[in-house]
């Protein structure tokens, strides 16, 4: 979890105890005394309640700032727009070779050049997205997500990323040149499109998009 994002979630938590606090005594915090005094007994569990989740939110909110962990650059704005780039022309080229690449053996070299090249441009670009993202929130945070997670315990999404990325630099990089070129390897690497997902809770959490 970013910094900035949970601090933005905290604050949320915040406001929205405060506005609780606000319908259930509309005359203010000074006059909570006096609205007891003169409320009838069924009101009662609705401020117990109240306060009750508060409270809890309060003690959550301790806990979530214990945990932080440093923000990390590779979960900002534009590296998630980068993502969902690279992801969405990675399926646009692998739809173009399906569709105008060469299927059999007797292609132009020149023509069978073009997608390989486009195909060794992607399988880079991908390596290097995971590398930085596991050097800069090193294995453990790459693969098990933040301290703050609270379901799972793993990042799927990094640990899918992981997963195809070292098959198409397999299917690539070793199998290729050892004349295996059907292996199919790099074809799961289209599900990369998610990362479209993650681009767009991004923007959602621009005040100005809510």
């Amino acid at each position: 979890m970013r910094r900035a994002d949970t601090v933005y979630a905290l604050d949320g938590i915040e406001d929205e105890g405060r506005a609780c606090l606000e319908d259930q005594w509309p005359q203010g915090f000074d006059g909570i005394s006096d609205q007891e005094e003169s409320s009838s007994s069924e009101e009662e569990p609705v401020r117990r309640e109240v306060r009750e989740s508060i409270v809890d939110r309060a003690v959550r909110k301790a806990i979530l700032k214990g945990k932080l962990e440093p923000e990390l650059w590779t979960r900002t704005f534009w590296f998630r727009l980068y993502l969902a780039v690279i992801g969405i022309v990675n399926v646009v080229v692998m739809a173009l070779e399906t569709d105008f690449g060469c299927h059999t053996n007797h292609c132009p070299e020149a023509f069978i050049g073009i997608w390989q090249g486009m195909e060794q441009v992607m399988t880079g670009f991908f390596v290097l997205d995971v590398a930085a993202r596991m050097w800069e929130a090193k294995p453990r945070r790459f693969f098990k997500g933040d301290e703050t997670k609270e379901r799972y315990r793993l990042d799927v999404l990094n640990c899918f990323d992981f997963v195809v990325t070292f098959l198409r630099a397999v299917d690539l990089w070793f199998l290729t040149p050892l004349g295996r070129e059907d292996s199919g390897l790099k074809f799961p690497s289209v599900f990369r499109i998610a990362h479209i997902s993650t681009f767009v809770h991004e923007i959602q959490l621009w005040r100005g998009f809510r």
